[in-house]
């Protein structure tokens, strides 16, 4: 709404694939919603909110591949994966992000 960005922590979804977040303190309206994971591009949309306690937003599924953070799929994500491709244990931390 206007220029107002309300950014939420980290959220866990549970066994069905549903996060809760509190809204109560946003005035009704039409908001821009944007969703973003460290290895995902995000997903983005609109709600509106109509003071209802508890409003339901489909945010899509996230597509997998965005390994430096930049917000792209490219060559870059791909070169990291080919140098550590087969490599077993924790999974590699990227060194040559943005």
């Amino acid at each position: 709404m206007g220029n107002t960005k309300t950014n939420y922590p980290m959220q866990f979804t549970d066994a069905s694939g549903f996060f809760t977040v509190t809204v109560g303190s946003l005035p009704s309206g039409g908001y821009i919603w944007r969703v973003k994971d460290p290895s995902y591009p995000a997903n983005f949309g609109s709600v509106t909110l109509a003071g209802a306690p508890a409003t339901q937003v489909e945010m899509g599924q996230m597509k997998a591949g965005d390994l430096n953070g930049d917000n792209v799929v490219n060559t870059s994500d791909f070169n990291f994966l080919r140098g550590n491709f087969g490599i077993g244990g924790a999974p590699p931390i990227w060194v040559g992000g943005p």
